[in-house]
This record gives structure tokens, C-alpha cells and sequence, in this order.
């Protein structure tokens, strides 16, 4: 996939290079893709310029466009110069120009705080659009300093450097740059469109490392007690499974399928189960090897994302439990055919899935739909952003056609289906039921 920048500034291109590089086959300015173009920048913030621009080329090229507006905001002056920045005396581009004026407004002022802000709009030619903003914050100087850099960075004092922008390395600069900072936000949500189940995975560690209810193992006394015979688990927020789903635990070959957290494994390793668990999240994945370490106990644990094939032989297991976790993919009828491929016949799969209810809802607006289904942050950058916000990972809504339907057209038998809640507000105090859980039986 080829991206032109709207722009012809070789450090830009650099730049950009840098950071973007990996996802695009060809990056281009505007010279080099034969462009001739210059946008009217009238917007009233840097987002819309940048915007504007990146609209422009898409269309001129008929490819993906990238373009950035930046500028200085200072406080003091009540956030001026802001888009202005570059022709804030009047002449566009005079540098020396603009920063006599901004000393001059600024004589005698005590408060000197100020920052750059940068926005980047990556512009698809179907209309699909990502943005990001980054910002750089400072002081502005008394007296310019420095060499390097261009525009204001002379007067920009960084306190926590002990020195001007304008007497940082360029790679010190990019590394802390307004325009560095919006580029890797950018990135982050270009990887959520092409790589969203890495980003779900840093996502899920850092919830686990913050202390994540899913990813709390079992208690040694949790794992006593099931070796006696009282046990339970859960693959929906609170029922718990039902005793007559089992099979026979003893020896069974069970695989804990995106069930990494130590909660499933543990209790039915208890009860004698070969238990393998496959998760994309190295802590959740580390919490099986703690409890299987503290109980004595023998796991096998696979790195490794469900999208993908499964990396098991035909017929490896007698049992899957996949608690609520399929929220987390696009497209779950792959995965469907794979736990059918990977079970024995008369193997069993037991699965947690989200009904998409809580994609309607806001928590703190319960007395009307805010949401849209289907729920799909790939197509829909308002509900990427919405989950951005939320710190929710990259999530999906699925119909009752992908998650039973789809269980049925792999092969699947459907034996039993229970309901759920949240577990806790407003659809729950109303009884609404956010979760199904289904017992599916592989026939020969």
C-alpha cells in the first residue's frame, strides 16, 4: 500500500519513515508522487487542516494520504498563536519575524508556559480516516538559543533538558516531539486496523499487571477444596457451569482455549485433567505457570492468537473451554472450525460468548441507547475512539448467526445454552442478560 504525504519536506519524510514505514509498501511527498497541490489552510483548529489536507491528496491520488498541522500555543496569550503559528507576523514562514513578535507580547509576562501540539490525519481513499494528536510541553525562553530545529524552537525552553528545542539532536527532538508523539498515537491505531489482537494482548498484560478480576488466579485453598470434590467454573461473568456439562475429568485432555488468568485450568487440573491453555496475553499465560509451579502440577501453556490456525493436531482434545473472550476478534467462524478440527469426535466445547447488548449501553447514560450495533472499531472510528477512551482494547459484537450459527455450520451439535448478566449495573439491575454460554458436542 502506497502513502503520499502532503507534504514535501524531506525531514517530515524521514520522519515519518520512521515511524510508519513498516506499514506501507512506498511513502512519498507530494514532488515525488508527481503532485501539485497546495491546500488553503482556513481550518479553526490544527486537526482540521490536517484533515483537509489529507482529504485533498487522497482524492488527487486515489491513495492513502498522510498530513500534519502544527503549531505553538501559549498561554498567556490565550493559546496563540495556534494555527497561525507560522504566519503569526503577518508573513508566512519568517521565522525571525515571529519569534520577535512572540517576545514582544510576552514582555513582562511571569507565565510562560506554552506548548506545541501536532495533528496527523491519515486519509484512506474510501473515506476511512485515522487521527491522532501529540503534544510537546515547555517554557518560552527570554532569548532564543540554539541552531538547531526551525520556527520557535530557539525560544522554546524545555526545563526538564536544561535547554532550548532548538539545541536538542534531531533524534533527541523526534524522540519527544509534538509531531513524534501524534505519529506513534497514529500508529497505535493503524496497528489496532492491522495487527488489533497484538494490540488487545499489551493491552490485557496491563490490565492483568493493574489487577484485572479475569486475571486473579485460583487460591491454593480454591485448588484444595477442588480436589475434594467442591469446585465450580466460570465462563460467562457469574453462573457458573453446570456439574452435568462435564465429562469425566480424570485424564481427559482438556484445552483452556483463550482461558489464560489461572481461574478454568487449575480447578479442572484439580479434578485430573491434562490441561493445555493457548492465550495471546504473556501474563495471563503466567499466571497458569504460578499455580501449576504452587500446586505441583503439570501444564502446557501456548503463546500464541486464536485467528491464527490452532497449533494442535486433528482430534488432540476430548474437552474446550472458551470463556467469554471472542469479543476480542473480528471474525469468530474460523475459530469454530478449528476447536471442531482440533476436538476428538465426541469431544465436547464449552464456550462464554458476548451478545453485544453492552455495545448499546453507556453506564452513565442507562436511560437511553447510545451505541450501534454491529460493533466493529475497524469500520467505524467513533467507536475505536469510544473504546480508546474507555481503555476497553479493540472489541467486536457478534450476532447469535456468528456464535451459534457459526458453531453449527463447523459441525457442532448444540446440547445446551444458558444466559448471563453482568454481574453488576444498570443492565444487570434490569436483568438483562449481556452473555450466553453454550455446550456444543463434536460427532464423529
Amino acid at each position: 500500500m502506497k502513502l503520499i504525504l502532503a507534504s514535501n519536506n524531506a525531514h517530515k519524510l524521514a520522519e515519518i519513515k520512521e515511524i510508519l514505514g513498516g506499514h506501507f509498501e512506498e511513502i512519498l511527498t507530494l514532488r515525488e508522487a508527481g503532485i501539485e497541490h497546495e491546500t488553503v489552510e482556513d481550518g479553526e483548529t490544527f486537526l482540521d487542516n490536517a484533515r483537509k489536507k489529507a482529504r485533498e491528496i487522497a482524492a488527487l491520488s486515489g491513495c492513502c494520504a498522510l498530513a500534519d498541522d502544527s503549531g505553538l500555543c501559549v498561554d498567556a496569550l490565550g493559546g496563540a498563536p495556534g494555527v497561525y503559528s507560522a504566519r503569526f507576523a503577518g508573513e508566512h514562514g519568517n521565522d525571525g519575524a515571529n519569534n520577535a513578535l512572540l517576545l514582544e507580547k510576552l514582555r513582562g509576562e511571569e507565565n510562560r508556559a506554552a506548548h506545541f501540539t501536532c495533528a496527523v490525519v491519515l486519509a484512506y481513499p474510501d473515506g476511512r480516516e485515522l487521527s491522532a494528536e501529540g503534544y510537546f510541553y515547555g517554557q518560552i525562553a527570554h532569548a532564543p538559543a540554539g541552531e538547531n530545529g526551525f520556527g520557535y524552537d530557539p525560544l522554546f525552553y524545555l526545563p526538564d533538558c536544561g535547554c532550548t528545542s532548538a539545541q536538542l539532536t534531531p533524534a533527541q527532538k523526534n524522540s519527544v516531539s509534538h509531531r513524534g508523539k501524534a505519529l506513534r498515537a497514529l500508529l497505535e491505531k493503524l496497528e489496532a486496523e492491522t495487527d488489533y489482537t497484538a494490540v488487545n494482548a499489551r493491552t490485557i498484560d496491563r490490565w492483568v499487571d493493574e489487577g484485572w478480576e479475569w486475571g486473579v488466579p485460583v487460591s491454593h485453598e480454591e485448588y484444595e477444596n477442588a480436589k475434594r470434590g467442591e469446585w465450580r467454573i466460570l465462563l460467562t461473568p457469574t453462573k457458573p457451569v453446570p456439574a452435568s456439562w462435564f465429562p469425566p475429568l480424570e485424564g481427559a485432555r482438556v484445552l483452556g482455549l483463550a482461558a489464560g488468568g489461572g481461574q478454568q485450568m487449575p480447578i479442572l487440573a484439580a479434578r485430573g485433567a491434562k490441561c493445555t491453555v493457548l492465550d495471546y496475553s504473556e501474563r495471563q499465560i503466567d499466571s497458569e505457570r504460578l499455580v501449576a509451579a504452587r500446586e505441583g502440577y503439570e501444564i502446557e501453556t501456548v503463546r500464541a492468537d486464536m485467528t491464527r490456525p490452532l497449533p494442535f493436531a486433528d482430534g488432540s482434545f476430548d474437552l474446550i473451554v472458551h470463556p467469554v473472550s471472542n469479543c476480542y476478534i473480528r471474525e469468530v467462524e474460523p475459530v469454530w472450525r478449528e476447536c471442531f478440527r482440533v476436538l476428538r469426535p465426541g469431544g465436547l466445547l464449552m464456550a462464554g460468548l458476548d451478545n453485544g447488548f453492552n455495545y448499546l449501553f453507556d453506564e452513565n447514560e442507562p436511560d437511553r441507547v447510545t451505541g450501534r450495533l454491529p460493533f466493529d472499531p475497524l469500520q467505524d472510528p467513533r467507536q475505536l475512539a469510544q473504546l480508546e477512551a474507555e481503555d476497553c482494547g479493540v472489541q467486536f459484537s457478534h450476532t447469535i448467526a456468528e456464535q451459534i450459527g457459526g458453531q453449527l455450520r463447523a459441525g457442532f451439535r448444540l446440547l445446551d445454552v444458558y444466559d448471563d448478566t453482568n454481574g453488576s449495573g444498570v443492565l444487570d439491575e434490569h436483568g438483562v442478560p449481556c452473555f450466553w454460554a453454550t455446550l456444543a458436542f463434536r460427532d464423529a
